[in-house]
């Protein structure tokens, strides 16, 4: 069975490496990655000239925003890649040159902006397609377990409050909860009726199917019955951390909601995804019960991955984006 699944994952990368094999770099098509990974490093000394580029984005976003809550939203729909964005949300005369962005300051917006961004695409594709049971979208809010949470816990509120603008339930409630989720910890962020954000240092323990209404308005965040279980580069086929992951994903499955997940690269998805599609495992443990999983959102490249290069902890020549690919899985009753 383990080598059944070691030639499926070789597959499943040789595919996607095929399909997906491009420079994703703005404008950069002559330099090699290890070039621009060095030259992102050199740049981010330049923080005050990256503090100012954020100032006028997070202007433009501000007056944006307070547009959109005395106007209807229903139009406001995510473009289809990063140049578009920050053409189209930030209307941007010339483009990226009116803030005199270059290709290094372009990368670390993305990086600020991957996580919500990635997480309106998510949203915006489950409604579409029907996997999100919700309820009435005026009223109700959306619950999102963001679980394994590390940078994307520290992004500032305004930035998911951008998501929030780009889909079309009015009220969006975010749990970031993982044992590496250090900053913000236990604390509680209501921003103006529409977004509320909430931290959480430890490991998720999804809530019990029968669930009662009183029981997810109480204070205790963790018993939150979420809509959408949300991994960001989980790694779960790491065999350092199968063992935190397994319990958990097994867990959430039982929910019956979309179980999404992104990946660092097309290494890193194959494997997840493989060892996903294996039920994390329990499959070769439990002869006498398969679990079966469904694939909502088949392996697919994100529009908005994180363009700032980074370099893989164990192997140095190795170099990843944050968010790169995306899959999606839903138990099978």
């Amino acid at each position: 069975m383990m080598i059944r699944l070691r030639r499926v994952q070789r597959r499943h990368a040789t595919i996607i490496l095929k399909q997906h094999c491009r420079n994703y770099f703005y404008g950069c098509k002559d330099t090699s990655i290890q070039n621009k990974y060095h030259e992102d490093q050199t740049y981010i000394k330049d923080i005050e000239h990256i503090r100012m580029v954020i100032k006028d984005i997070s202007e433009k976003l501000k007056q944006q925003h307070d547009h959109n809550n005395n106007n209807n939203k229903s139009n406001n729909k995510l473009p289809l890649d990063w140049e578009s964005y920050f053409n189209e949300k930030l209307k941007l005369r010339d483009g990226l040159m009116e803030l005199n962005i270059n290709t290094a300051t372009f990368r670390h917006l993305t990086h600020l902006f991957t996580y919500p961004l990635t997480l309106t695409w998510i949203i915006q594709y489950l409604d579409s397609t029907g996997y999100l049971k919700h309820k009435n979208k005026d009223d109700d809010t959306l619950k999102i377990a963001c679980v394994g949470s590390r940078a994307e816990g520290q992004i500032p509120y305004l930035l998911w409050e951008e998501c929030v603008n780009m889909i079309e339930y009015k009220k969006l409630h975010i749990h970031f909860v993982g044992p590496m989720q250090l900053s913000h910890q236990h604390q509680e962020i209501q921003y103006k009726d529409t977004l509320k954000l909430t931290y959480e240092t430890g490991v998720y323990s999804p809530p019990p199917l029968q669930k009662k209404k009183e029981d997810e308005e109480s204070g205790d965040h963790q018993s939150m019955m979420p809509d959408v279980f949300l991994a960001y580069n989980s790694g779960n086929s790491d065999t350092k951390w199968q063992h935190v992951w397994r319990p958990t994903l097994i867990k959430a499955s039982e929910l019956n909601i979309p179980l999404i997940f992104t990946s660092y690269d097309g290494i890193d998805l194959a494997s997840d995804f493989g060892h996903t599609m294996n039920f994390w495992g329990e499959n070769n443990n439990n002869n006498n019960m398969k679990e079966t999983l469904e694939t909502i959102i088949h392996p697919t490249a994100n529009p908005f991955l994180n363009m700032m290069p980074g370099i893989y902890d164990e192997l140095p020549n190795r170099v990843i984006h944050s968010n790169q690919f995306i899959y999606g899985v839903r138990r099978i009753k």
